[in-house]
């Protein structure tokens, strides 16, 4: 069966939703998965915005397919070793069981400290058209040039990526400056790097106030 699924739909379908100002944090997975935002297959027209993704087992946002699905102004404190943006096979698309896979992966802060993780994952051949990534805020801690080559592709070194795949021109490699890590405050301090990324500053600190586990 294919991703486990006995009947599975691959038309396209624009469900137009909104996930915004969530704080999903703390997963944890036996195998893989704890995924903390997953579109499943061919849902389209997804904005994830404004969101503190924090401390999971794997990545932050997975587009599985779909098209004009956005992940725009999130705070994602990444620890994981696996990829930070999941997205499908770029084989879909090309044998006519549905239109390419497009999306957009801008004005985030990404701050990463586990040496093995990278941005994206399966197969890192997509078209350099799609997805768009750039206006985002990366920092590695701790800092290493052997990960930074590998990071943004396996395929391309972290030149190509920007001259030759267009993505990440405008992008900025620098210490946001989260209010608090130790007490899990990823609110921007007034000097943070990310502003200039038009990177909104996001208060969630409620939100975690007043939910419970789940």
């Amino acid at each position: 069966m294919q991703d486990c699924g006995i009947a599975q739909n691959m038309s396209i379908c624009h469900i137009h939703a909104l996930i915004s100002n969530n704080t999903i944090h703390n997963s944890e997975s036996y195998y893989y998965g704890a995924i903390g935002v997953y579109t499943d297959t061919a849902a389209s027209s997804v904005s994830v915005t404004r969101n503190w993704i924090y401390k999971l087992a794997d990545c932050a946002v997975n587009f599985h397919c779909g098209q004009n699905n956005i992940a725009v102004n999130n705070m994602i404190y990444h620890i994981s070793p696996k990829r930070v943006f999941g997205v499908c096979n770029p084989s879909v698309g090309d044998d006519g069981r549905m239109p390419r896979q497009t999306m957009t992966f801008q004005h985030n802060v990404i701050y990463i400290t586990n040496t093995a993780a990278r941005l994206y994952g399966r197969g890192d051949f997509w078209v350099n058209s799609v997805p768009k990534v750039d206006w985002n805020n990366y920092y590695f801690k701790p800092s290493s040039y052997q990960q930074f080559t590998a990071f943004f592709s396996k395929t391309m070194a972290p030149s190509e990526w920007v001259e030759n795949a267009g993505n990440d021109g405008n992008s900025v490699v620098a210490d946001p400056l989260f209010k608090d890590l130790l007490k899990d405050d990823y609110r921007l301090t007034e000097t943070s790097p990310g502003f200039k990324q038009n990177i909104e500053s996001v208060d969630l600190r409620y939100v975690l106030s007043d939910s419970g586990a789940c």
